[in-house]
């Protein structure tokens, strides 16, 4: 059905933003004038973006092309049904979506989702002169388990070249079983998949969209989930690194409830215990600058600026030790930044809101 994921495509800009770019803003590194700022995408009737965080659904739903005219929903799943964004009991799953489609009449509607993050693979590969951007996709279906290896066999994936870097790409890819066991359910509940894309890549959109990431600045956006944090560095030359980091703890330690419409996570039992599952993956992001800086770029770059999300309940304690540590800029994304997009939307909502700003559908 599907045979790649969409990649984060900037929109060009049009003959009257380009007038409106200043002669000296321009790409550090393409020496071109900087790409136009983040717009909403173009919308279809009738379709649903959904996000599975936890055990839950949090679904966007337009009847109409029009997102001011959007609904925002947030559906707890029966237990066990969902595990870090994968589908763990596919008949129950189909079930309580098919419900769902017949109670709110979204039969046919198209649904936009994500691949769990676990299961993303991001790659810098080589690519001969001879290959085209135009022929860059059909260059590395040719090549998959051939000269290009990926740790499992059969795969969605999709390729962009590297900005700056002559016959360098970038490859996302996910495993085709993991994606397809996503998929099936909604096509088995009357429903209509027609994008598969990757968080961290819709959050991008979301923090140019907002102006939190600007241009002529290298960001690490560190978004700290109760159980990972996953780590992206994004600069003018694009995305340079991208990271899941398992938090080891105890899943006792952190309770999930829900409070009408929202999902809240809160520790229980021994604090200290928790924070200190959340040292390791700090040093983590400090090692990872060092890398950046010295064995990526030998010096000529390095991480600026951070930009912190998620839904951790320890947040603030993450802040305060990556302060501590790294004594960089922090930003954090607040709850009136989201609702300039749509008085609905919320911090844990930076993904879902990414998705509509993409371009073309698949």
């Amino acid at each position: 059905m599907f045979n790649r994921l969409k990649q984060m495509k900037w929109p060009k800009l049009s003959k009257q933003n380009k007038e409106e770019v200043e002669e000296n803003e321009t790409n550090v590194v393409t020496n071109e004038p900087f790409i136009a700022p983040i717009t909403l995408a173009h919308q279809k009737k009738k379709q649903l973006i959904i996000e599975m965080p936890g055990n839950m659904l949090m679904v966007w739903s337009m009847a109409q092309a029009d997102v001011a005219k959007g609904t925002l929903h947030t559906i707890p799943l029966s237990s066990d049904i969902l595990k870090e964004g994968y589908v763990q009991d596919e008949f129950a799953f189909t079930e309580q979506l098919a419900a769902l489609v017949k109670e709110r009449k979204w039969r046919n509607y198209e649904v936009s989702t994500f691949v769990p993050d676990k299961s993303v693979l991001y790659r810098i590969i080589e690519y001969p002169e001879d290959v085209t951007e135009e022929t860059l996709y059909d260059y590395v279906s040719l090549e998959l388990n051939q000269t290009i290896h990926l740790p499992f066999e059969d795969s969605y994936f999709d390729v962009q070249p590297k900005v700056g870097s002559d016959h360098e790409a970038i490859l996302f890819a996910t495993p085709s079983d993991t994606a397809m066991n996503m998929l099936m359910p909604f096509e088995d509940a009357k429903l209509k998949p027609a994008v598969l894309d990757i968080r961290a890549l819709s959050i991008l959109r979301t923090l140019r969209y907002l102006n939190i990431i600007r241009r002529r600045k290298t960001y690490l956006i560190a978004e700290w989930q109760p159980n990972a944090v996953i780590i992206t560095i994004y600069s003018d030359r694009g995305i340079e690194f991208l990271r899941y980091h398992s938090i080891d703890y105890d899943e006792a330690l952190v309770k999930v409830t829900y409070n009408g419409e929202k999902q809240q996570y809160e520790v229980e039992g021994e604090v200290a215990a928790y924070e200190g599952a959340l040292l390791d993956p700090i040093f983590e992001i400090q090692q990872i600058l060092g890398f950046y800086e010295f064995s990526i770029h030998k010096g000529a770059a390095r991480v600026e600026e951070f930009v912190v999300i998620g839904t951790n309940p320890l947040l603030s304690f993450i802040v305060e030790r990556m302060k501590d540590a790294m004594q960089l800029p922090i930003q954090l994304l607040t709850d009136e930044q989201m609702e300039s997009i749509h008085p609905q939307f919320k911090k844990e909502h930076v993904a879902l809101a990414g998705m509509l700003m993409r371009g073309e559908q698949l």
